[in-house]
């Protein structure tokens, strides 16, 4: 009697269990942009989260700026191409343009900028993940006052691969910042990282960091910096530069961050911190209501 008393115990307990609910995804939405329309539509609709995913190449005729959202452009495989000309303003393909603003880019070509490929303005932040910059006229990343995240980032034929700086019209109190997380190559040795000297800009210093599972490092070397590889042999330099230069580890625990908490194009939250309260007690309250009426009708 007794032996049947705990199966049936046994059992509600695993059915209990199997009502745990599972960890929350998030209800970012996906859409799909064709060409430059359907692009900056995607843009402008978009809220925090959101993925937008390319179907193929797209040339834009005017940049676009991102403000006050983080969203992510997958171009799988597909490149935004440059079809304007002029120096004058503002000319990047992509720019993050103030704080709060994130532009995460992913397996994606940006390319034929009569300036930069993309930039991060005023507090504004990029991250780059599988992302080639190619035949930007300046560079393929300008750092203005913001932030700019290396993942995996591939320079091809650009005037130099990264620009760092603090422009007068910066409002933000952010030093422009490079955190190295991943991998870095460039088609060219030499102002892979162009470091700015003008003296009227607003740059105090420049602020490096490497992640503890970065494949490159970007190092201080005299009044310039260089990137190596993981032996700390050297590969690419930057120009000179006046300006104080700031290397550190960067604080924060990066396999744990969003970029790398994703499944497909779904955020998962931490499962210590993301699951539903209500399901566990739930759950505690029917194997114990359960195992309390088994125990009853087993008294009888």
């Amino acid at each position: 009697m007794k032996s049947k008393f705990y199966i049936k115990a046994l059992l509600i307990i695993l059915l209990a269990v199997s009502l745990i609910t599972i960890p929350n995804i998030s209800n970012a939405t996906e859409r799909t942009a064709n060409d430059e329309s359907t692009l900056t539509s995607a843009i402008a609709s978009a809220t925090d989260g959101d993925v937008i995913n390319l179907s193929q190449d797209i040339t834009i005729t005017a940049p676009i700026e991102v403000s006050g959202k983080s969203i992510t452009i997958n171009g799988n495989g597909h490149s935004i191409i440059a079809g304007y000309t002029g120096t004058s303003g503002n000319k990047t393909i992509l720019s993050a343009v103030s704080t709060g603003s994130v532009i995460k880019l992913k397996n994606i070509t940006l390319k034929n900028s009569p300036k930069y490929g993309v930039q991060a303005y005023d507090g504004g932040k990029v991250i780059l993940n599988q992302v080639t910059l190619s035949n930007n006229a300046y560079a393929g990343v300008l750092i203005n006052g913001g932030t700019a995240e290396v993942i995996n980032l591939s320079l091809i034929g650009n005037k130099t691969g990264i620009e760092i700086s603090k422009s007068k019209s910066i409002t933000s109190n952010n030093e422009p910042t490079l955190i190295m997380n991943g991998k870095l190559t460039s088609d060219a040795t030499d102002n892979v990282i162009y470091l700015a000297n003008d003296p009227n800009d607003n740059t105090n210093k420049f602020v490096i960091e490497n992640t503890d599972n970065t494949e490159n490092k970007i190092l201080a070397s005299g009044n310039k910096v260089v990137v190596t590889d993981i032996n700390n042999n050297i590969l690419y330099t930057s120009n000179e530069t006046t300006k104080q230069i700031d290397v550190e580890d960067y604080e924060e625990n990066h396999p744990e961050t969003e970029e790398n908490n994703t499944i497909g194009n779904n955020k998962v939250e931490n499962p210590h911190t993301g699951d539903s309260i209500l399901g566990y007690v739930a759950t505690g309250i029917i194997a114990v209501m359960g195992i309390a009426i088994l125990t009853k009708k087993n008294n009888k």
